[in-house]
This record gives C-alpha cells, sequence and structure tokens, in this order.
C-alpha cells in the first residue's frame, strides 16, 4: 500500500491530496507493524517501525527492477535472457 501511496504522489505531482494518501497510508502501516510486533513479541523500538514506509518502497522498487533486466545470475554463472526466456550464458 505505501508503495502504491509513493507513486501516486509522483504521480500526482505531489498534489495535496496525494501527500495526504501517503501519510495516512504510512501512519496506519506503521500502526499495524507496531500491533503485530507487540503480538508476536518482537521487542523493537518505535524507531524501527517509523523505518516502515521507506522499507515498503524499497521493497516496491527491489520488485520492480526485474522487469527491466535482461541478466540474470544463477549459481555463479550470468545468463542473458533471449526471447522466448531462453537463457543464453554471457
Amino acid at each position: 500500500p505505501i508503495f502504491t501511496a509513493a507513486l501516486f504522489v509522483i504521480l500526482s505531482l505531489f498534489s495535496t491530496l496525494s501527500i495526504a494518501v501517503f501519510l495516512v497510508t504510512s501512519f496506519y502501516k506503521i500502526m499495524v507493524d507496531v500491533m503485530e510486533g507487540k503480538r508476536i513479541k518482537v521487542g523493537a523500538g518505535f524507531f524501527l517501525y517509523l523505518l516502515t514506509p521507506l522499507k515498503d518502497i524499497l521493497i516496491g522498487i527491489i520488485w520492480f527492477l526485474p522487469f527491466f533486466k535482461t541478466s540474470v545470475e544463477w549459481r555463479g554463472t550470468r545468463f542473458k535472457l533471449k526471447k522466448y526466456t531462453e537463457l543464453e550464458p554471457i
């Protein structure tokens, strides 16, 4: 949800509404993470939970990266992804 809200902020050119949606979404996600952390007795400090929006944005970016790469490393060997998902050693 936070990554989507961050995209909304960027695509709407930082409109007031999009920033409000991002802040509300971030607050909600932080509170949910705090409650879940207490429920499973993680013992992390509250400051770490404030980093939740940053973590979620980074995860969103990392999730999209493979859609733009044409190579992969597997067991120490690099391969190029060709047409029809065929792999060719580089």
